[in-house]
């Protein structure tokens, strides 16, 4: 049993739930071993417990907590107890999400702190299968909140992407889109390959290079236009729907 005392510790459904993150944390582990064609012993060590969230926290299902030293501490991966009180919460992507951020982060060291947002972020989503779905989201919330532009073929001049990190550090909300083009190279196999490539030792720059002729501001400029056209296209999916 998952150890929890929080707000929800007496409700019988939100045990149920986090009955459900114990039972994923194997296969979520295994899942993502076989995608990256690597042993699952190969993964560092890890442990997974549910929280509720800090308030004011803007994490929405999970938290993985890295340690950059070497010999490093066991991470853990914190899952919140909100999203798993929602009931709708697929615990097993999430883990893979997580465990992909495990992964490049304990590899890495302090080298992870470098990386781009889109990087760590995207890839994780890619990995987890999240990117359509995320990216569905997105535009629903771009919807919600201006129904009116949204129906305009100049919607985009109006409400440009969030691609670049504003001077305080806020992190771009549709940053995660710029994997989209790495995820479709090699077959659709991109983000995989960068992943058990960096995970391995190689320069990012390098790898870029290697997968599509580009360069890092190379890829993220044509990644912006992929980025940009696969919205448009869900966009439009909507407007005639």
């Amino acid at each position: 049993k998952l150890w929890y005392a929080g707000k929800y510790a007496t409700d019988g459904e939100h045990a149920a739930q986090r009955d459900k993150v114990q039972a994923a944390i194997e296969p979520a582990a295994r899942r993502l071993a076989k995608r990256l064609s690597i042993e699952r012993s190969s993964l560092p060590e890890f442990c997974v417990g549910v929280a509720d969230k800090p308030p004011g926290f803007d994490a929405v299902a999970a938290l993985t907590g890295s340690d950059p030293r070497v010999p490093a501490l066991t991470v853990p991966i914190v899952v919140y107890s909100e999203s798993l009180g929602l009931g709708r919460t697929d615990v097993e992507t999430v883990l893979v999400h997580e465990l992909v951020h495990l992964l490049v982060e304990s590899k890495l060291g302090m080298r992870a702190e470098s990386l781009p947002y889109w990087v760590e972020e995207g890839l994780a989503m890619a990995l987890a299968g999240e990117l359509e779905d995320s990216a569905g989201a997105r535009l629903e919330q771009r919807w919600i909140a201006d129904s009116g532009a949204f129906l305009a073929p100049d919607y985009w001049q109006r409400h440009p992407l969030e691609l670049a990190a504003t001077d305080s550090g806020i992190v771009p909300a549709d940053a995660f889109l710029l994997v989209l083009k790495l995820a479709e190279a090699a077959s659709g196999r991109g983000a995989d390959i960068f992943v058990q490539r960096i995970t391995a030792g190689e320069e990012l720059e390098a790898i870029l290079r290697d997968l599509l002729g580009l360069g890092l501001s190379e890829y993220e400029e044509a990644a912006r236009a992929r980025a940009l056209e696969y919205l448009e296209g869900l966009r439009a999916a909507s407007l005639r729907s």
